[in-house]
């Protein structure tokens, strides 16, 4: 599939651009760390994400020290290894945490759909990411939906990435993807939950008992769930419907704060 073409310059114009790089100079929570529920990601490596009103364009600072994006080891088992800060699993991280907070802040219920996407990537310049966390650099996101409604659970985006020198305005890197994005199966169970359809409370029943088994298995604990597996089926047992509040908080794999 080839992936069209998408800019800056397709969403903004020239004197909303020079705006959006004064604007982002003067953002203070960019020196804010994202949560792991805003990233989808239990050590976020982005800032607090900056947007335009009325525009999906979107900045966040990236955070480089040892403690954030190069403590990201792609090999796993080993803490020095050839050119450890040029590593496209660095590039690629950033773009898609900053995906996950972008879409956390324009699409409703964010935590009901699955997100598929084809990609393709440049490097224009490597980055060395700074230790000691002096570089000024920065992510920018530009999104765009480009066919179905999210309220059908069928939908269409368009995302770009792109990572820049905020110094000079230098582009070292950029990743164009084209998102296919439908409902998680949690959500369509619930769906036939409420609208009574036949197998619908068994088959929550078993998607609850293999989240509870995922939410076991997390390196990072969940420390604040709405509620338990064990009380979520227990209203199912009654015959009762959970409110969709805590199914949605149930079936994320981080803490909302």
């Amino acid at each position: 599939m080839e992936i069209p073409p998408f800019s800056l310059e397709d969403l903004l114009t020239k004197e909303e651009i020079s705006d959006f790089h004064q604007r982002w100079k003067i953002f203070n929570d960019k020196y804010a760390l994202s949560s792991p529920y805003e990233v989808h990601g239990a050590l976020p490596v982005i800032s607090k994400v900056f947007k335009i009103e009325g525009k999906n364009v979107f900045r966040a600072r990236v955070f480089q020290k040892k403690k954030h994006l190069r403590s990201l080891n792609p090999y796993f088992n080993a803490p020095y290894y050839l050119h450890p800060f040029w590593h496209p699993h660095h590039y690629s991280t950033v773009v898609e945490q900053l995906y996950h907070a972008s879409t956390e802040i324009i699409r409703p219920n964010n935590n009901i759909y699955n997100a598929k996407d084809i990609a393709s990537q440049e490097i224009k310049k490597s980055v060395f990411w700074p230790a000691h966390n002096n570089g000024n650099v920065s992510v920018i996101g530009i999104y765009k939906l480009r066919k179905g409604s999210w309220n059908r659970g069928k939908a269409t985006e368009q995302f770009k990435g792109i990572i820049v020198d905020d110094e000079t305005g230098e582009e070292h890197y950029n990743m164009n993807a084209i998102c296919f994005i439908n409902f998680r199966s949690f959500y369509i169970a619930y769906e036939n939950l409420k609208a009574g359809t036949p197998g619908a409370r068994e088959r929550m029943h078993r998607l609850i008992s293999d989240q509870e088994r995922k939410l076991s298995e997390l390196n990072f604990q969940r420390q604040y769930l709405k509620s338990s597996a064990e009380e979520l089926i227990s209203c199912l047992s009654r015959g009762e419907i959970p409110d969709i509040e805590s199914v949605v908080d149930f079936f994320s794999f981080y803490d909302k704060k």
